[in-house]
C-alpha cells in the first residue's frame, strides 16, 4: 500500500490517539503521522484504523430488521477486513478506496487524492448500525495552495444504497428507525437541551436557532412546550451535565440519521449516546 494513502488516511483519526497508540510525544499532526508510516509495519497500522473506526467523526444510521439470514456483505465489491462476535451480535468493518479527484489552477493541473474509507456495521439483536467516517471535506488542506474538488469516485449515498442493496439480495429487510420520541424523552427529562431545531406544523416548517451557548428550552419553555407537540426535524442536541456521553451530537430524527461532528474521548461515546437514545425511544 501507498504510504501516501495511509498518511491521509490516518488524518481521519485525532491526533492525540495517534500519539498514545504508539508512543510519540509533542509532535503536530503531520510530524506525528510521517513517523508513523515510516517506522510502523502495515499491520499495525491497519489494526489501529480497524480497531479505532469510533473515535473518528461519524455518520451513524440505524436500521431495525425485519428479516434476516446468514450472508457475506461486500460494499461496492470490498470484502470486510475484519469481523468480530456471531449469532445476532456482530460488527464488520471496511476500509473502503475512494478517490478524490481535485484541479490545482495555480498549476493548471490534475490530482487524484487516494484514501481509505472506514465503514462499521454494527449488529445488537434486531438493530443494524451503520457508521460512516466523515471524510476531510477540503482537499486544500493537502497542498501548499488552494485546489478545487471536482468530486469523487463514490459517496456516502452511494454507499448506504450499495449495503441496503447487499442485504436485500441476501433476503434482509431493513427499515430506518425513527428516533424522535427518543430525543424528545431525553429533551424531556432534562438529559439534554437543543440550540437547534426544526419542527412542522400543520402548514409550516419552523425553525428555532438559538445564539452562541443559548439552549431552548432553557431560554424559552413556553417554544419548547410548543416544539414538543409536532414533528421535529434536524436538531443540534447538546447535553446538559453528563461528561460520560459527548458534548453534542445532531439528528435526523425521522431517518435514524445521527451525526458525531467532534472526535469523542474514547471509542465508546458514540455507542452510549445511540444506546441512551434508543433506551428512551420504547
Amino acid at each position: 500500500m501507498k504510504p501516501a494513502i495511509l498518511k491521509r488516511t490516518l488524518r481521519i483519526f485525532p491526533v492525540v490517539s495517534l500519539r498514545e497508540e504508539f508512543s510519540i510525544k509533542k509532535l503536530g499532526q503531520y510530524d506525528v503521522i510521517e513517523v508513523i508510516v515510516d517506522t510502523v509495519s502495515l499491520p499495525r497500522i491497519l489494526d489501529f484504523m480497524i480497531n479505532n473506526v469510533e473515535i473518528t467523526k461519524q455518520h451513524v444510521y440505524i436500521f431495525s430488521i425485519v428479516n434476516d439470514g446468514d450472508f457475506k456483505l461486500k460494499i461496492l465489491g470490498n470484502e470486510c477486513i475484519s469481523q468480530d462476535g456471531k449469532d445476532k451480535d456482530w460488527s464488520l468493518t471496511f476500509l473502503i478506496p475512494v478517490i478524490y479527484h481535485v484541479y490545482n489552477p495555480d498549476e493548471k493541473k490534475d490530482y487524484k487524492l487516494d484514501f481509505l474509507w472506514p465503514v462499521k456495521i454494527i449488529r445488537r439483536r434486531n438493530l443494524i448500525t451503520i457508521g460512516i467516517t466523515i471524510l476531510e471535506r477540503n482537499p486544500s488542506s493537502f497542498f501548499d495552495s488552494k485546489v478545487v474538488l471536482i468530486g469523487r469516485d463514490t459517496d456516502e449515498e452511494t454507499i448506504l444504497e450499495n449495503i441496503n442493496e447487499e442485504f436485500k439480495i441476501n433476503k434482509w429487510q431493513l427499515d430506518s428507525v425513527d428516533i424522535t420520541k427518543g430525543i424528545k424523552e431525553l429533551w424531556k427529562n432534562d438529559i439534554i437541551d437543543l440550540p437547534y431545531v426544526k419542527f412542522k406544523k400543520s402548514r409550516s416548517i419552523t425553525t428555532e436557532a438559538m445564539d452562541e451557548e443559548y439552549t431552548l428550552k432553557e431560554q424559552y419553555p413556553d417554544i419548547y412546550a410548543e416544539v414538543m407537540k409536532h414533528p421535529i426535524g434536524r436538531t443540534i442536541c447538546k447535553f446538559i451535565k453528563s461528561k460520560d456521553y459527548v458534548t453534542h451530537f445532531r439528528t435526523e430524527p425521522e431517518r435514524g440519521a445521527i451525526t458525531f461532528s467532534n472526535y469523542p474521548e474514547d471509542t465508546k461515546r458514540h455507542r452510549k449516546v445511540l444506546d441512551l437514545i434508543l433506551a428512551h425511544n420504547k
